[in-house]
């Protein structure tokens, strides 16, 4: 299975990740300083700013949150590899995938 990495107009990252039939769940999408990951329909930011996408909600269990979706295997950990990567600020619930 591969997870595929969308670099996206910030301005236009949320109706991007609707319409664009090659962004998949489990991809990984950059969107200026918001890196994060498509969870079936749903933008999802690992980084502490989230932009257009969405957010866990804070103190939440991310893998939990995500248990029934179709989701690639390993995707929320490359999102977050991908944010450290790049030097940005990692929401503190995806903390613990640092280095995972």
């Amino acid at each position: 299975m591969t997870i595929n990495t969308h670099i996206l107009e910030a301005e236009f990252a949320y109706d991007e990740t609707q319409t664009n039939d090659a962004i998949e769940s489990g991809d990984i999408l950059v969107a200026g300083n918001v890196v994060g990951f498509l969870c079936d329909a749903w933008p999802i930011a690992v980084t502490v700013e989230a932009g257009q996408f969405h957010q866990v909600t804070k103190g939440s269990d991310p893998e939990d949150m995500y248990a029934g979706s179709q989701m690639k295997p390993c995707a929320i950990a490359y999102a977050v590899e991908h944010a450290v990567t790049l030097g940005l600020p990692v929401h503190p619930d995806y903390a613990h995938l640092i280095d995972c």
